[in-house]
Order: C-alpha cells, then structure tokens, then sequence
C-alpha cells in the first residue's frame, strides 16, 4: 500500500488528512490519475470514535483488487480514500469542544471528497461505529443530498444515540490515564470474540491504545457527548444501505433495531451478521467486510423484499397462464 498522505481544509481551517489509493497491475496508486480503464467506483472511509484511517489497513488492499462491474457489463475499479477524523490521526487537533459534532465530522467528509475527486462527486461511504453515525447523517442531511450512492455501516452506533450511563464513560476516561499498556491489552482481548487475533498482533492493540491516547481532550468529550445526543430516523433513510455487524458486539440489537427500520420503511436495506465477531469488524474479518462491500456495489440491495418484488412478475405471469 501507498503511504502518500493528502490534505484538505475545512470552512473552520482544519486541515484534514487523507489517504487516496487505487489498484492496478498487482500495485497500489496513489492516487488515480487515468481515466482509461473503466468506470471508477469511488469509496471513502471513515473510522470510529478516537481512533484513525488505519483502522481500514486490512480492508482497503482486498477491494482494490477486485473489480466493479458484474460480468458481461463494463469492469470499472476501485479508489479509495481514507479519512482521518478530525482530532484524530494526522488531522487539525483543535482544541475547542465547539469544533466536534457529527453535523461537522459529516461536512469534513463532504469537503475532502470535494478536494480529492471534484467538487459534488457522488460516492459509496463505509463507516465503522462513530462512522456509522456519520453515515446516518449523510444520509438524511440536504448539504449531500444526490452525492451518497449507497453505504456500508460496520457496527454503527445506534440512530437515537448512544444509550451508556456516565459512569461508563468516566471510567474509561480512568482507564486512559491510569491503566498501562498490558492492562490496555487485557481489556482488549476479553472484549474480543476472536481472541486469536489479538494474540498475533499485539503490536496494533497497543499501537490502538497510543492512538487513543493521541487524542485532545475536546474531542474525546464533545465526539462521546455527541454521540449521547445524536437522534435520527431510519425510515427517512433512501439511500441503499448494508447493515454489517458482530454477533458478539453489544450494538447489535440496536444494529439491528435500526436496520429493520429501514428495509420495513423503504425495503432498501441489507443485513449481514458476521458469526464469532465483536465490535472491530475491520481487523478480526478484513476478507470478508471487503468482499461484503464487493458485491454490494455489485448487486446492491438483496433482501426477501426484493426477491418477492423480481419474483412477482413471474408469478403474474405463471397465473395469467393458467
């Protein structure tokens, strides 16, 4: 992969880090710069609460080796941009509460789709848990109404909010300043359905824990009191949606709340639930989160809803001859 990193700058002067990847030829581009070999399929990412744009490490070298498009039509590829948060990664730090809102993380993600692919460029968005929530906002917010094409929402937070006493958070905040590192890892693991692989990669949990300690105070409170606040309704969601959660995260009845509330309002939702899974979807299941992302550009919405819906014509067609 390409480590080449970008920049775009926010209405309040925050710079805004960036990577942007393509795949050709069995290497890494950064970024696309031809025009010539089909139809670009354009996906930004964005992680979750404290956390940063490697968070899609694994994923991202998966779906830029496959290719859109299904057989027998035109085969575009893949571009990928990751987005660092602002307060975390390699983006502006700011160091007021006011600059941290979901309304504000989802205009960052608007401006550096403006700066990398061209002002009003439509795109496929995929969040990860406070991302998720992003995507809610994208999808029922007029400032990106006809750019958001479809989205993948990996473990979200749920559409009313975050539902988690204070004192949850205040012990986390403990944690983040008293606990050591092997504590850190500990903690980890028994959270993890797949104990294996923090096992074998010790040196990325611990590198999560420096990263969340990277972060400014301003962010780590005002993003978590935003995601308390945040409400929005699913029904009002169009846009074609893959729900993708853990059977072992504690989201996933309210993952589940929230999509049953889309495909029943419109029935343009998709649901997977990946078996022996918890919250960090993009590093215990890389392979398969990207072949889901895959073939839901790919095929798009499938649920009952819409195989009764090819399936009717057919009938009516079977009764009319009889």
């Amino acid at each position: 992969m390409v480590n080449k990193l970008f920049y775009a700058t926010a209405s309040d002067g925050v710079e805004l880090c960036y990577s942007d990847e393509t795949f050709s030829g069995g290497l890494a581009l950064s970024p696309r710069r031809d025009e010539d070999e089909g139809e670009e399929e354009l996906v930004v990412f964005q992680h979750g609460y404290t956390s940063a744009r490697a968070t899609w490490l694994a994923v991202v070298p998966l779906l830029l080796a496959q290719q859109t498009g299904q057989q027998g039509q035109g085969r575009g590829r893949y571009r990928a941009i990751c987005v660092d948060m602002r307060g975390c990664g390699f983006s502006g730090k700011p160091s007021v509460a006011s600059a941290y809102s979901i309304a504000r993380f989802a205009e960052d993600v608007l401006c550096v789709v403006d700066k990398a692919a061209g002002k009003g460029r439509s795109f496929t968005y995929v969040g990860h848990s406070l991302g998720g929530g992003i995507g809610f906002a994208l999808a029922t917010g007029a400032h990106s109404a006809g750019r958001l094409k479809r989205m993948v929402l990996v473990t979200p937070m749920p559409a009313q909010g975050v539902v988690d006493p204070f004192h949850t958070h205040a012990h986390d905040i403990r944690r983040r300043s008293e606990m050591a590192v092997r504590q850190y890892y500990q903690w980890r693991r028994a959270w993890h359905a797949r104990t294996e692989w923090v096992d074998a990669h010790e040196e990325q949990v611990t590198a999560l824990f420096v990263q969340d300690l990277s972060v400014p105070k301003a962010y780590y409170d005002a993003a978590w009191d935003a995601m308390l606040a945040f409400r929005c309704d699913p029904a009002k969601i169009t846009v074609p949606t893959l729900m993708v959660t853990g059977d072992c995260d504690t989201l996933l009845a309210s993952n589940f709340k929230d999509y049953r509330t889309m495909a029943k309002a419109n029935g343009n939702a998709s649901l997977l639930v990946v078996p022996r899974a918890s919250h960090s979807l993009p590093r215990d299941v890389p392979e398969q989160l990207a072949q889901a992302i895959h073939e839901f550009v790919v095929h798009g919405v499938v649920n009952v809803a819409a195989l009764e819906k090819r399936a009717a014509k057919y009938d009516l067609d079977f009764k009319a001859k009889l």
